[in-house]
């Protein structure tokens, strides 16, 4: 069962003027039903065309996610929007918030899978 596989994590390094900066990238925890991704570019074959990919920080697709909501953020210097995503990884289902396309979204199981 997906629930007692270890965590992937993924730690993101980028240089800039000689120097490194690493920071944590996504993570994929079936144990706690935690997943932290990001929303990306374009659609996904066999799926609705508001279907995006979910990705690791370097573009590597882990699931599938899609909006089921928005609402204006005019105070936001992040993003204009926020959304409230549903998603699939690994066969179960998600839900969490984030700012959109290219954005970071953290995601928790959902408790009644179906």
């Amino acid at each position: 069962m997906a629930r007692h596989r270890k965590p992937k994590i993924e730690i993101g390094t980028i240089s800039h003027q000689g120097r490194k900066f690493s920071a944590m990238g996504s993570v994929v925890d079936p144990a706690r039903g935690v997943i932290v991704g990001y929303v990306g570019k374009g659609t996904v074959p066999g799926h609705a065309s508001h279907a995006r990919p979910l990705t690791t920080w370097k573009g590597e697709q882990i699931g599938v996610i899609w909006p089921k909501s928005s609402r204006k953020t005019p105070r936001s210097y992040v993003s204009s929007h926020s959304y409230a995503y549903d998603a699939i990884v690994d066969g179960e289902k998600y839900h969490g918030r984030g700012q959109g396309e290219g954005m970071v979204v953290r995601l928790k199981r959902y408790k009644k899978q179906g």
